[in-house]
């Protein structure tokens, strides 16, 4: 994905440097070669190895920002999740507000809207 995009820019960029003016040119030819640098150099040696170096330190995530961020939780391996355990969660939402309701109803209707 990177390369190609880094393809394309470097194409447009040096079709600058074909178009007859002599600053646009230099923009064209100077563009194209940091856009070659950054992805094909820093994008695809360096950055890997620099992670690898890294290890770990690379997914350290200050504390001020994990407490920010929600905690997301991944499935175990014996749910299969999906639309059943969705339409699951969703039924046994239904069963709560019907007993609600059928406690509101039992309470002859009166409901306290002060708590």
């Amino acid at each position: 994905m990177i390369t190609s995009a880094a393809t394309i820019m470097i194409c447009v960029f040096l079709a600058f440097a074909f178009g007859g003016q002599r600053t646009i040119g230099e923009f064209g030819i100077g563009l194209s070669a940091a856009v070659l640098l950054d992805a094909f150099i820093l994008r695809t040696v360096l950055v890997p190895a620099a992670m690898h170096v890294f290890g770990t330190a690379n997914w350290w995530l200050p504390g001020w920002l994990d407490r920010r961020l929600p905690h997301l939780r991944h499935r175990a391996a014996g749910d299969r999740g999906g639309l059943g355990s969705h339409r699951r969660r969703a039924r046994d939402r239904a069963k709560v507000r019907s007993r609600a309701a059928d406690d509101r109803r039992s309470a002859g209707g009166v409901t306290n809207l002060s708590a």
